[in-house]
């Protein structure tokens, strides 16, 4: 949050970008808090205190960046997102086993890093063609999906069997 601030007084259009991108990478941190909370590594009340004062950061920080006439709309359904991630976090025991959850959540990262670049190149082209947005949408959200699904099972499930692997070689062994 603070070196995008930062970066954004110095002035260059990249820096600027990459000030954004660090925008973002705050927001993702409070992830890793809800990673760390289901691991044990802290508890339900750190978990609270240290989302908040991220989320804080990342609003802060979007309201200095390239973007800040977005402010706080924007930011606003950053929140939304939060709350409800939050609150399906909360109530995860009361949750049932779900086929089609279980192959979004396998799919997750995947159609993060594809969604916008292929989502909206799609449905901007076929917007050009005359196809209904709607439509449009339908046809690309389908898309991202399966390619995201051929992703996860070409470079990520491989990937992660790799780095097991390597750990395993690397890892001190214990007595």
């Amino acid at each position: 949050g603070l070196v995008s601030i930062v970066a954004n007084f110095i002035g260059s259009n990249a820096i600027h970008e990459m000030a954004m991108r660090m925008v973002f990478i705050s927001y993702m941190f409070i992830g890793t808090f809800f990673w760390y909370a289901i691991t044990n590594r802290i508890n339900f009340r750190a978990l609270v205190v240290a989302s908040l004062l991220q989320f804080a950061m990342f609003a802060f920080a979007w309201s200095f960046s390239i973007r800040a006439d977005q402010y706080p709309v924007i930011t606003l359904n950053y929140l939304y997102a939060l709350i409800v991630f939050a609150l399906l976090f909360a109530f995860r025991h009361l949750l049932q086993p779900n086929r089609l959850l279980d192959f979004m959540a396998d799919i997750s990262y995947p159609f993060y890093i594809m969604h916008s670049l292929i989502g909206y190149s799609i449905i901007r082209f076929l917007i050009d063609q005359g196809v209904p947005f709607y439509l449009g949408s339908f046809f690309a959200l389908c898309f991202v999906c399966v390619i995201s699904y051929a992703v996860h099972r070409i470079v990520e499930l491989p990937s992660i069997t790799f780095g097991k692997q390597l750990t395993r070689k690397c890892s001190p062994r214990l007595p």
